[in-house]
């Protein structure tokens, strides 16, 4: 049996779909349709990306940074600092964020 019809048949059934993805809570449900279930089993991370309004490469740089945002300054050593500009936020406005600058370094 194919997916799609494997999906049709359960959503058939009253059977409800949803995704779920880490995130700064610990993990995030998502409720899907059937049309949105087989987008997702495509590509997930494209459609977590498509979900949020942001890049793959945000969505995947969010996750990776730990929901934090890092201030984009520099020590005067030269090395980047270790302030954050906000910790705990939403993807898009995770990506908005990037670049930007900690209260020592605004």
């Amino acid at each position: 049996m194919e997916i799609a019809d494997a999906v049709k048949k359960l959503g058939q059934l009253d059977i409800g779909f949803y995704c779920t993805h880490d995130d700064y809570a610990g993990a995030r449900f998502i409720t899907l349709t059937e049309e949105q279930v087989l987008q997702y089993a495509e590509d997930p991370v494209g459609y977590l990306a498509k979900f949020y309004g942001v890049t793959k490469d945000e969505y995947l740089g969010w996750h990776r940074s730990g929901y934090r945002v890092q201030c984009a300054g520099k020590t005067r050593s030269g090395k980047r600092c270790r302030g954050s500009v906000a910790r705990n936020i939403e993807p898009k406005e995770w990506a908005a964020l990037q670049g930007s600058f900690c209260h020592q370094h605004a």
